[in-house]
Order: C-alpha cells, then structure tokens, then sequence
C-alpha cells in the first residue's frame, strides 16, 4: 500500500510542495505503483504519479565462524 507523506500547511497559488510516497513489497520483481494527487486547482485538480522499478532478493547474510580455543596440551 502506498502511504503519502503529506506537508501539513496548503500549497499557495504558485508555490511548491512535495510528496513522498512509500511502500513496502514483500514481492521480487517488477513493481508498479500510482499515487493520485487531487488539489482544488481549476486547471490540474488531479494529477497522477506512477514509479515503477524492480525489487531484488536481499543478499544472504555472510556466516562468521568463531575463532576456536585451542586445546590444552596440543601445539
């Protein structure tokens, strides 16, 4: 689900603001997501967003070995 981080003041005519849009995937693959903006603007009320990209599998984690004790007696 995509969940937009909003600024918390309204936009003056002319002025600037931004959107972050984030989304967690459990999927491998290709991804393809929208985010909707809708405004009161007359001209542009609604705009839509689209990101798309492709999610690896995370890399394995490495295997540490833990140095071992060396046993009494032996060299």
């Amino acid at each position: 689900m995509l969940c937009p981080e909003l600024e918390q003041e309204p936009v003056k005519p002319g002025g600037e603001s931004e959107i972050i849009g984030k989304y967690d995937s459990n999927r491998i693959g290709m991804v393809k997501k929208t985010l909707t903006v809708l405004s009161n603007d007359t001209i542009a009320g609604m705009i839509v967003l689209w990101s798309r990209g492709y999610h690896t599998p995370k890399p394995a984690e490495p295997t540490y070995l833990a140095p071992t004790e060396p046993t009494p007696g032996k060299h």
